[in-house]
């Protein structure tokens, strides 16, 4: 069912405890959206939030904020209130770590891309997004919380990196506008 995204992030309000993955063989987007998520429940309150990823976070990516608490399937709980699959809308794309969520458990999927049957028991999906980076920007805009310059990070290595340094066709204005709204936070874009 798709839905929109102040439904969406009525479900991360309602959840404690949170699965966060993306797809196998993950880039820029996919390590900095994941991660820009993680920032994001914690600026909402939430303690009980797990980042897993079927690959390692790829080393040019290391230096990210929480990078370094990402698990590998193995490490994950059985159950969560909630899995979110951002950046990606087929479950067999975000490889063993398919195989560790049960088929009763509540998925809610975060892309930008067109999909015609997304995974999730709910799904958020716009396409006229450069990157999935993006709908964490919009999701803290939409909750009214304050960015942080670690999550700006995050956000920012996902939308420049999917946007190849915004010389693609998919950089548009609010590509642009998103960006300087981490930018704004004081990062290093370099």
């Amino acid at each position: 069912m798709l839905i929109s995204l102040a439904a969406a992030l009525d479900e991360l309000r309602k959840a404690d405890s949170f699965l966060i993955t993306t797809h196998a063989g993950p880039d820029g987007d996919a390590i900095g959206s994941m991660l820009g998520l993680q920032h994001f429940l914690l600026a909402l309150g939430k303690t009980d939030v797990t980042a897993a990823s079927h690959d390692a976070v790829p080393k040019v990516f290391n230096w990210l904020p929480l990078a370094d608490g990402v698990v590998k399937p193995d490490a994950m709980r059985e159950s969560y209130d909630l899995v979110v699959i951002i950046d990606v809308a087929q479950r067999g794309r975000i490889g063993a770590i398919s195989d560790r969520i049960g088929a009763d458990q509540r998925i809610l999927v975060l892309d930008h891309h067109l999909e015609p049957s997304p995974c999730g028991t709910v799904n958020f999906m716009d396409h006229t997004l450069a990157s999935a980076s993006e709908i964490v920007a919009l999701l803290y805009k939409e909750a009214g919380l304050t960015l942080s310059q670690d999550a700006a990070q995050c956000v920012y290595v996902g939308l420049s990196t999917d946007t190849g340094g915004f010389r693609y066709g998919n950089t548009n204005e609010r590509a642009h506008e998103h960006a300087q709204m981490m930018v704004a936070t004081g990062i290093n874009v370099a």
